[in-house]
């Protein structure tokens, strides 16, 4: 048996919400239930944590990994040299 809710909320937060589900292969409606069952069975308190975004670009991270092997070659060269 199932009970019918209704709510209010805005229209591009239902619009951003619904297509952020489709993308997960969820209706809003089981995103909705699932937010109810936990959120009432306690398991978790509803407040908000705020995103943080990284530190470092993706630019950044591959342009590290490019010095670290050229590094790598480096202490290879030196170790098989005398200087």
């Amino acid at each position: 048996m199932t009970t019918q809710l209704s709510i209010k909320t805005d229209p591009s937060t239902k619009k951003t919400a619904q297509k952020k589900a489709e993308a997960q292969g969820l209706t809003l409606t089981t995103v909705i239930n699932a937010f109810l069952r936990k959120y009432s069975e306690g398991e978790f308190e509803f407040i908000f944590i705020k995103k943080e975004e990284p530190d470092i670009t993706l630019d950044v991270l591959f342009q590290s990994k490019k010095i670290v092997k050229q590094a790598n070659r480096i202490a290879r060269y030196l170790s098989h040299h005398d200087l």
